[in-house]
């Protein structure tokens, strides 16, 4: 080896040893309660968390537990708590201490999955976060499920005649007090005793919908869907990431997470549509119809009475104008669904 040979490989071993070593990505655990199968999961998750990883130029590495880390319903305080820094975050699950983001569960306020998430989201950004119900965790998006419909197993569930005393599976919530204000009675069974509520005719028909029909796995019961615009309620959710976590990232960091969940109101309501049109096509010879007026009017009084309802606790909640909220919101609706 000639002088300068061994010169330049002295000077190339120096220089390689004074090179900085790559900085590991920051790790984020992103929790979830979901199945594989279930769009939200695969959309609002998965494709979220990749995305996340790209925008971020591989300084963030995101990881899903094998199984959830705490229950459905113990989401925000495993946040809070700093067992995940990332989740899914179900409104009714908070209705104790979050009022506002109830306004997409109402009655009428959810025609489908895109809009009502689109509109949930921009209402969130301009009139609710400042509020700061959500605390200790930062949102990153919301997502609405399409309105929850009536579905009849042996009968159409469509005139105050065919409700009256009919026993009907409904979520837990505002939802029922529109079972009962129509003549109904209301069962709550659990979503995985859903099955056999149904097919051991516990229940006479669902406040639900198609894509719930399929998810349950009863979709040889199911013979009737009375639509109704808008819908008779819904459930909204959240993917939120803790203050904690949040704080650990740098400006960049950060930057790519808010990139990534830029469409991701809009993606996952898709997604949720998709699901339901899917259920819908799997239940065989789906009678579907669309509620009569007097049907409607059995039921607008109770959503009226609950829309008012959302009014005083928002106000109580120190949202300043209500009405300003829910008429930019229908706006929202109406704006997105012209987009389709």
């Amino acid at each position: 080896m000639t002088y300068f040979h061994r010169l330049f490989c002295a000077g190339a071993i120096t220089v390689a040893c004074a090179a900085p070593a790559l900085a590991a990505p920051t790790e984020l655990i992103f929790n979830s309660y979901l199945p594989a199968f279930d769009k939200s999961f695969q959309v609002g998750i998965r494709d979220f968390a990749q995305k996340i990883e790209a925008a971020s130029g591989g300084t963030l590495s995101i990881k899903i537990p094998d199984a959830s880390l705490a229950p459905s319903d113990e989401q925000y305080g495993m946040l809070l708590d700093g067992v995940a820094d990332m989740a899914m975050v179900g409104t009714p699950y908070v209705a104790q201490t979050v009022k506002l983001t109830q306004l997409a569960q109402l009655p009428g306020m959810a025609p489908d999955g895109v809009s009502a998430s689109v509109a949930l989201w921009q209402t969130y950004q301009k009139f609710f976060k400042d509020v700061g119900e959500y605390k200790g965790i930062r949102l990153l998006s919301t997502h609405v499920l399409p309105g929850r419909d009536l579905l009849g197993l042996d009968a159409p569930l469509d005139s105050a005649a065919a409700l009256k005393g009919q026993v009907l599976w409904v979520p837990a919530g505002p939802m029922t007090d529109l079972v009962e204000g129509i003549g109904a009675v209301p069962n709550h069974a659990i979503f995985p005793q859903l099955f056999d509520a149904v097919a051991k005719i516990v229940v006479d028909g669902l406040f639900a919908s198609p894509g719930t029909v399929t998810a349950a796995r009863v979709n040889d019961y199911v013979h009737y869907e009375t639509r109704v615009p808008g819908g008779l309620g819904s459930v909204s959710i959240a993917i939120a990431i803790s203050d904690a976590a949040w704080a650990r990232l740098d400006d960049q960091q950060q930057q790519a997470i808010l990139t990534a969940a830029a469409d991701l109101p809009h993606d996952v309501g898709a997604a949720l549509d998709a699901m339901e049109e899917s259920g819908r096509a799997n239940i065989k010879d789906l009678k579907v119809s669309t509620a009569t007026a007097p049907m409607m009017a059995l039921i607008q009084p109770i959503a009226d009475a609950q829309i008012e309802a959302w009014k005083v606790a928002a106000k109580k909640a120190g949202l300043a104008d209500p009405d300003a909220a829910i008429d930019f919101y229908k706006a929202a609706l109406k704006s997105e669904a012209g987009k389709g």
